[in-house]
């Protein structure tokens, strides 16, 4: 550990070289040191032994910049984060945007209901194991996405393509150990249970079996 003025006094031979020996143990050494060098350059470097961490002086010569992680010095990378395939732990902010040009996948968080954030924001997006569909949170609650496969909810898109929840009495709440369906009859109602689905499917059934035909008597059930 050793820093130093850079200025080489003048002096005897022996001592002469004491300082020039001195300046360059505190070059070789980044000029490590608990403490800052009271002398400082444009561009110096310090090792700043007190929190282990890599400084450079800025261009106007009044501040330090830390060049690694705090307490990144012995680390791999100096802490930060490798240009290829790097990993990162906690909550991670990006102010622009995140453009992705490979032909790969985003793996996103996955977890049960019992496991979302205990403190969602608005336009999360996770993998729900229970339902085994993408889920998103709109700032109030957490509702399924298209394209998840397995169990929709309710408020799920139908197959006209238009996101609906039939009115009480049509809608009818499934059992656990019920498959839910998601039925349009007509483009305005959904049958969101296997009950619900059967019986409207046997009354639209008994209708065109009552629709009178040209020259044909009518069939009664």
């Amino acid at each position: 550990m050793s820093v130093h003025d850079y200025v080489i006094a003048n002096g005897t031979g022996s001592a002469v070289r004491s300082d020039l020996n001195n300046a360059l143990a505190a070059i070789v050494s980044l000029n490590s040191s608990s403490t800052e060098p009271s002398t400082t350059y444009a561009y110096q470097l310090w090792a700043d032994t007190n929190t282990n961490t890599l400084k450079i002086r800025n261009s106007a010569n009044s501040a330090w910049v830390a060049i690694s992680s705090t307490g990144g010095i012995g680390s791999a990378n100096l802490g930060l984060a490798p240009l290829a395939s790097p990993s990162f732990t906690g909550t991670s902010s990006f102010a622009g945007n995140i453009n992705m040009t490979g032909t790969g996948a985003i793996d996103v968080a996955a977890g049960t209901a019992a496991q979302r954030p205990g403190t969602p924001s608005a336009g999360m997006i996770r993998f729900n194991t229970d339902d085994t569909t993408f889920e998103g949170y709109n700032g109030s609650a957490w509702g399924a996405l298209g394209g998840g496969g397995g169990m929709t909810s309710p408020s799920s898109v139908s197959p006209s393509g238009l996101s609906q929840v039939a009115p009480e009495p049509e809608r009818e709440r499934a059992d656990s150990g019920q498959t839910v369906f998601n039925i349009n009859f007509g483009g305005s109602i959904v049958y969101d249970t296997k009950q619900a689905a059967e019986r409207a499917f046997a009354d639209r059934i008994t209708q065109l079996q009552n629709v009178r035909r040209r020259g044909a008597p009518r069939r009664s059930f």
